[in-house]
């Protein structure tokens, strides 16, 4: 992919040559363990298939249909998640259009879709029908996208990029799914905009927005730490 970008930057001013570095960062180590570590823990949890909940056993996602990545960049992640679950519909999706044509060329193996995780495009993606109910906060949202995506995981590794008013948003979007949410303390890093001090930091900050939370951990990483939760809107 590299070597196409570069070839073609010598024929057109207008190629993205950003794109090099950014693909080599989406790749690198640091962004493999944490997002291996993301797919080996998610396995687990759905493995352990029930957790308990106010003296009764309840599921945790085990029968899983559909992996949706929110900003999951080139496609890695969705990569990696094929691996462990190839039975499963993986969708890798982002807001940048670039960043998605990139992604279906470097990992084909899974879907691949322009989607703002923020906004209200993510219902058109995901089934607009005429026959509306209500979810959990009380707006009016399509039956069918609730059926069609009852046995869904959610998933965003990008937490300190986005604003805490779209986090919020973006559970909203996501009720009653198993969602998967990481974020770090590097707040030196001038497109963080929403890191947490520390893992009880970001439980706290999380938690109020989930009916239940199945798994918290850390990942030491050198120079930073990313947090993990997953659990259920």
């Amino acid at each position: 992919m590299i070597k196409e970008i570069f070839e073609q930057s010598t024929q057109s001013q207008d190629e993205d040559l950003f794109r090099i570095p950014d693909i080599i960062n989406s790749l690198d180590e640091k962004q493999i363990q944490s997002k291996q570590w993301l797919v080996d823990t998610l396995a687990s949890v759905i493995a352990e298939g029930n957790i308990q909940i106010n003296s009764k056993r309840e599921p945790i996602a085990t029968e899983l249909d559909t992996i949706v990545i929110g900003g999951g960049w080139y496609g890695l992640l969705g990569y990696l998640l094929k691996l462990k679950f190839p039975d499963k519909s993986i969708v890798n999706t982002d807001i940048d259009e670039n960043a998605i044509a990139i992604a279906k060329k470097m990992f084909p193996e899974i879907t691949h879709e322009v989607i703002d995780m923020v906004n209200e495009n993510y219902y058109d993606k995901y089934g607009k029908e005429d026959n509306w109910g209500t979810d959990p906060w009380g707006k009016s949202v399509p039956l069918h996208w609730h059926k069609k995506h009852k046995k869904r995981v959610f998933i965003s590794t990008s937490i300190e990029h986005i604003h805490t008013d779209d986090v919020d948003s973006i559970l909203f979007y996501n009720p009653n799914k198993t969602v998967v949410l990481q974020s770090n303390d590097y707040f030196d890093h001038p497109t963080h905009i929403n890191c947490s001090k520390s893992l009880d930091d970001f439980k706290e900050y999380i938690s109020p927005m989930l009916k239940e939370v199945y798994y918290a951990g850390e990942l030491y990483l050198d120079d930073y730490t990313r947090f993990m939760i997953i659990g259920k809107t």
